[in-house]
């Protein structure tokens, strides 16, 4: 008997979720986006993809959504201000230490936004992004709060974290001139086998 987990898990979603085809109903010209909770659990949707959104300064995405989800790509987006995602978001598996051998290539990277200024992470999200984190050329950015001090967060749970000037890591935070604040939340990147912070003298 083939059991297809997919479709169980989908008969499992809140009534309230909301298919991809959500974003296709989101203005081009709009400067402002808040996603809903539950969007976007289509296993066919495997990347994130903000080139339609140029003009947005805000963009908050809620929980529990883009779960098959690989890569996270925001480049080039020179209106941005602000990012914030939820709990839950862009995570398959969570509570599994193993997981980072089940799921190649889930990478993250947020490069060349000349206004962004903030970006907030949710517990639980990116969980099993462990391939690449990457800040670069980011110069009004400021702060970066992955998860929550206070609670289980474990964001990140393999990847590497680095805050240097060189490029030669798998997590790259460069150009970074304005950065003040960094807070990680608890257990995220717990099995990460590098956390390096050098060469910024304002963090």
């Amino acid at each position: 008997m083939k059991l297809d987990v997919h479709h169980l898990l989908t008969d499992l979603l809140p009534t309230e979720s909301h298919s991809c085809s959500y974003l296709q109903s989101i203005s081009d010209s709009s400067s402002s986006i808040i996603l809903p909770n539950w969007l976007c659990n289509e296993v066919e949707y495997e990347e994130f993809d903000f080139s339609p959104f140029a003009n947005v300064e805000s963009l908050q995405i809620g929980d529990n959504s883009f779960t098959y989800t690989t890569k996270f790509e925001i480049i080039n987006a020179n209106k941005l201000v602000s990012l914030k995602v939820g709990k839950n978001s862009f995570t398959r598996v969570k509570n599994d230490p193993d997981v980072h051998i089940l799921f190649i290539g889930r990478h993250f990277s947020i490069i060349n936004c000349e206004q962004l200024e903030s970006i907030e992470i949710g517990e639980y999200s990116f969980y099993d992004y462990h391939d690449e984190f990457r800040l670069s050329n980011l110069p009004l950015l400021e702060t970066v709060q992955i998860g929550n001090v206070e609670a289980d967060s474990s964001n990140f749970l393999s990847a590497s974290f680095e805050v240097m000037s060189r490029i030669n890591a798998l997590l790259l935070c460069s150009d970074l001139p304005s950065l003040k604040t960094i807070t990680l939340g608890e257990s995220s990147f717990r099995i990460s086998p590098k956390i390096v912070i050098e060469s910024n003298t304002t963090i």
